[in-house]
């Protein structure tokens, strides 16, 4: 390392018990499993967060924020470089005084996506009701366009606030931000291509006025859905892979093969929805990849489909 400190003597000095060191993952990702992260780092602020990315880039370390570890798949091995989770600065929420139709809400990425629906429904604010049971911050759900069949974060985006890897913010408008399925990129003018955001630290949110109680009756029909469809209550990363374009979902070609309760190791195809891969309580990163393989080589032999990862795989 170079530098006139260790890079975890400058850390340490700069966010005290907010930065730990061979961090075990399993305890920050939804999954429950993985190795430690060389560094884990909580920023409380933008400056923090800056100040994080220097010494990262500085020292050469390999450095990436992951929300709240919902959409993440941690290798046993662990992470080499630094991790960053958002601390209390990031949970800011604040609404526009508005006259009109419409209402725009200001929130942090830290801001978790089930509270930021109940804010809005309680609000009598309508947009949001497609997030129902969704979990995770909203930094994570913007960068991935999180959603349903009833509506995704890029009906709801305004605008979004990031910092790029020199530590700079940036406000980005709607009119460069390019949502698709499962993912969010930017228009770079100096390369005339498409960028991806390091950091997405809020977002401005654009709320049609809606009934509260109504608002409230639609996201518990929805809630009720997910709970009777989906393993709630079993450790998973939500939907593991991607929907293909055109014709059945992923969900449908994977129990079509014959996949629901296969295990391998720990880790289970859920025999409630066939596209969630469960940790039974005793799986590794290793037994819950290799079922992912396992489902995919099933899949392409019966039906030549691809199916893409939608979970986030992270280490080494």
């Amino acid at each position: 390392m170079t530098g006139p400190e260790p890079l975890s003597q400058r850390l340490t000095a700069l966010l005290g018990t907010r930065v730990q060191f061979k961090a075990p993952m399993n305890r920050h990702t939804y999954f429950k499993v993985g190795g430690p992260a060389d560094i884990l780092a909580r920023p409380d602020n933008p400056e923090e967060m800056a100040e994080v990315i220097r010494l990262a880039e500085l020292h050469g370390i390999p450095w990436r924020v992951i929300g709240d570890g919902t959409n993440l798949l941690v290798l046993d091995d662990g992470v080499r470089g630094l991790l960053m989770l958002l601390g209390r600065g990031f949970g800011t929420l604040r609404q526009h005084p508005s006259k009109s139709p419409y209402v725009r809400v200001t929130a942090g990425a830290g801001v978790k996506l089930p509270s930021l629906c109940r804010y809005a429904t309680q609000n009598g604010l309508d947009g949001l009701t497609f997030a129902a049971g969704i979990p995770g911050t909203l930094g994570g759900a913007v960068m991935m366009n999180a959603g349903t069949p009833e509506g995704a974060m890029a009906d709801v985006v305004e605008s979004i606030r990031i910092m790029d890897r020199k530590g700079r913010l940036q406000e980005m408008p709607r009119d460069q931000l390019i949502f698709k399925y499962r993912r969010l990129s930017f228009r770079d003018p100096e390369t005339d291509g498409q960028g991806v955001f390091p950091a997405v630290l809020e977002a401005c949110l654009l709320f049609k006025r809606g009934d509260a109680e109504l608002l409230k009756a639609l996201v518990e029909k929805r809630l009720d859905a997910r709970r009777k469809a989906q393993p709630m209550h079993q450790p998973s990363a939500g939907c593991f892979f991607k929907n293909p374009k055109t014709g059945m979902s992923a969900g449908e070609l994977i129990d079509r093969v014959g996949m629901k309760g296969r295990r391998i190791g720990g880790a289970e195809v859920s025999t409630k929805h066939a596209n969630y891969i469960v940790n039974r309580g005793d799986a590794t990163a290793t037994d819950i990849l290799e079922l992912a393989r396992l489902i995919q080589s099933e899949v392409a032999a019966r039906y030549a489909i691809d199916l893409e990862f939608e979970v986030q795989i992270v280490g080494s």
